[in-house]
């Protein structure tokens, strides 16, 4: 900063199971390597001088907490990297902001059930109506403080090949280190997630082998699933390249409604061979992304791959607002797969002009550097246009 004053410093709590959120923690190395902010790691076991005891204690499921100080002020904030506004946190109790991958309008502004598909029965949509409704009885009086971010991105493993000596001396390093604070250090984690992204990137130029890729399990709602592959399998009948595959998963009674469990032994239902190994680079090599929605209602990390890399997306409609305007990146269905093809045709054929304006879009709005920027921003105060608060 050329005015002389501090740098906003963000301390990132880890906790073990973080990874729905990394797409966030990205961004936020990204603008710490910038020298935009100061970052620090922290293990929120080790943070009890700094957060409420119920923090520290807290069994920590796809969601992290981070403080974020700057001009004398100290926030806290949550970040959620659930697939479902069903499942947020009592976490909103012990933060100032609570930032979720899935802001539903219809439920933290309008307090309504506005997610039914339309094939749903009274006994599929029930289960949901009635888990809002224990969702906003308890923690209804805080939606003020939630917000919209990003949606859960691709997955970031550490992908780095390591030989024996560098891990022992990584090892050796971080004993040493452990000696003087409790802090960690997060740049062996950001070179892994630059290698990723890298690669990301090179999938870009993949030219397609096949007009749709998709590999699925039945992940809520079985009989939606089943009812895509078979839109697909008629796809390829009638002469587009497919390639899918649907494995069994044993469906708990929520799912099914009032539906039969399917049956084991028809899976996997397979088109033009199934996938195979090596889904994400299959799905590269496409012409378009067809997806039913995440966990029941919600978003899945497949779909900000397939705009990661380019690709036309074609799901479910999408209930959530994220800090920007994502509809140059996806194409919603009416909630059921009867004009499956008439809507994948035109997302299907070449344009790389199109192409072109959808990576332009997501880099500007959804990559980790401007994940991290539309965090920090909200954090202090400079909201972007559309999000919500006190």
């Amino acid at each position: 900063m050329g005015d002389g004053r501090r740098l906003p410093r963000v301390t990132w709590y880890r906790n073990g199971h973080e990874q729905s959120v990394q797409l966030h923690k990205f961004g936020l190395m990204r603008l710490a390597a910038a020298g935009r902010i100061t970052l620090r790691e922290l293990p929120v076991t080790a943070a009890a001088a700094e957060l409420p005891p119920e923090l520290v204690a807290h069994p920590w499921r796809r969601l992290v907490v981070i403080a974020v100080e700057h001009s004398g002020e100290r926030m806290l904030a949550a970040i959620d990297g659930e697939d479902s506004p069903f499942q947020l946190s009592d976490v909103l109790r012990h933060v100032d902001r609570y930032f979720t991958c899935t802001y539903a309008p219809c439920v933290y502004e309008e307090r309504r059930f506005g997610f039914a598909l339309p094939w749903q029965t009274d006994a599929e949509r029930r289960p949901y109506v009635e888990w809002q409704e224990r969702v906003t009885d308890r923690l209804g009086h805080l939606f003020h403080r939630v917000r919209p971010t990003a949606p859960i991105g691709p997955a970031l493993p550490d992908i780095r090949q390591s030989d024996w000596l560098m891990t022992r001396l990584g090892h050796l390093r971080t004993k040493v280190r452990r000696r003087f604070t409790d802090t960690i250090d997060w740049h062996p984690q950001l070179a892994g997630f630059e290698a990723r992204w890298s690669q990301l990137q090179q999938w870009r130029a993949l030219p397609p082998t096949a007009d749709i890729v998709l590999k699925d399990s039945l992940w809520g709602w079985p009989r939606h699933r089943i009812a895509l592959h078979r839109a697909l399998a008629r796809l390829a009948a009638d002469g587009w390249t497919v390639k899918a595959e649907l494995h069994h998963r044993q469906a708990e009674p929520y799912e099914l409604g009032d539906q039969p469990p399917p049956d084991p032994a028809a899976f996997p239902m397979l088109v033009g061979g199934g996938v195979g190994p090596g889904y994400e680079t299959a799905l590269a090599a496409s012409r378009v992304g067809v997806f039913a929605t995440g966990f029941h209602y919600g978003w899945r990390n497949i779909v900000t791959l397939a705009w990661a890399i380019g690709l036309p997306v074609l799901s479910d409609p999408i209930p959530y607002r994220f800090p920007f305007d994502h509809r140059p990146l996806l194409s919603e269905t009416d909630g059921d797969w009867n004009d499956l093809e008439a809507r994948l045709r035109p997302l299907a054929t070449p344009d790389p002009a199109a192409r072109q304006r959808r990576l332009e879009h997501f880099d500007a709005v959804c990559s980790p550097l401007a994940v991290g920027q539309q965090l920090l921003d909200d954090c202090l105060g400079r909201r972007s246009e559309g999000q919500t608060g006190d």
